[in-house]
């Protein structure tokens, strides 16, 4: 029986056939829990992990908080190189269930630069407590990388006649990219249709202008007519073709272009695609 009251009171709860710590009434978990309650954690992923602007999906953020009542969420979006941050989300979820936003690419109307970036999730309790993490590994799930444009051929392939090449009269506008009749084409960046037509020496050929850029992007040579017709919405990685051999054309081949703005021969002029290709081409 001393033993009994001496358990009692250093806190320990006497049971029939044994002893067990008794939490001290008022104890909490993070977030506010009271003690024997699931504490309160956030899961939290983005996906994909290389995302491009201009594209139809963009990055999805997804997060829950679980065994809390009311809470408000604050979700940061940095870029990494310089810890800026781009955009802010608050949200107050009112249970444990999954919850997703959705970013394109783009803060205050204009296209993000290329970099990794990671969003960066911060929840309270209505008494201001902070949630807990459920996972150190949160903050590599919640990075991804984002690109502007993409390398427009996809499958295997390499380079041939480049800008500045001499022609009959004119000198080459574009750089050829060689790869098997039938390899799909890619939007290099999403944007408006501006031309989709025939001609004599391009072929079945498609005009983009491409979106936040005032740069148009031609791609010629098609098998087939592109299916986007004039003033259409393209995005960035979106199917627009595959490579052909139309027009004036000796082998299988993409030759694509840019110009400056206003655009395709309606004031702007074309510049050497070659080291924007060899860049998308590295990380595509």
């Amino acid at each position: 029986m001393r033993r009994q009251n001496l358990l009692a009171a250093a806190g320990i709860a006497v049971l029939a056939g044994g002893f067990q710590a008794a939490a001290n009434a008022g104890a909490t978990t993070s977030g506010g829990a009271k003690a024997g309650a699931i504490p309160a954690t956030i899961d939290s992923s983005a996906s994909p992990s290389r995302v491009f602007s201009a594209s139809r999906g963009g990055v999805t953020f997804r997060y829950r908080v679980r065994g809390a009542g009311p809470v408000s969420v604050q979700i940061r979006l940095y870029r990494r190189s310089g810890n800026s941050l781009i955009r802010t989300w608050k949200r107050h979820p009112k249970d444990g269930g999954w919850h997703t936003i959705h970013w394109d690419g783009s803060a205050h109307g204009k296209a993000q630069p290329d970099g990794h970036y990671v969003f960066r999730l911060e929840g309270r309790m209505a008494d201001g407590s902070r949630v807990g993490r459920a996972s150190q590994g949160n903050a590599g799930r919640n990075s991804f990388t984002l690109h502007k444009f993409i390398f427009p051929v996809r499958g295997s392939h390499s380079y041939g006649d480049g800008f500045g090449a001499p022609r009959a009269g004119h000198i080459h506008e574009g750089q050829d990219v060689l790869a098997s009749c039938g390899t799909p084409l890619l939007a290099a960046r999403g944007g408006t249709v501006k031309h989709n037509a025939y001609q004599s020496a391009a072929g079945n050929y498609i005009v983009i202008t491409m979106q936040d850029t005032g740069l148009d992007a031609v791609y010629a040579h098609l098998k087939h007519p592109s299916h986007h017709p004039e003033g259409s919405r393209v995005y960035t990685g979106q199917r627009i073709g595959v490579v052909g051999q139309t027009g004036d054309a000796t082998a299988c081949h993409l030759h694509f272009e840019l110009w400056s703005s206003p655009g395709w021969y309606s004031g702007g002029h074309p510049f050497d695609p070659a080291p924007y290709l060899h860049a998308w081409d590295r990380y595509s």
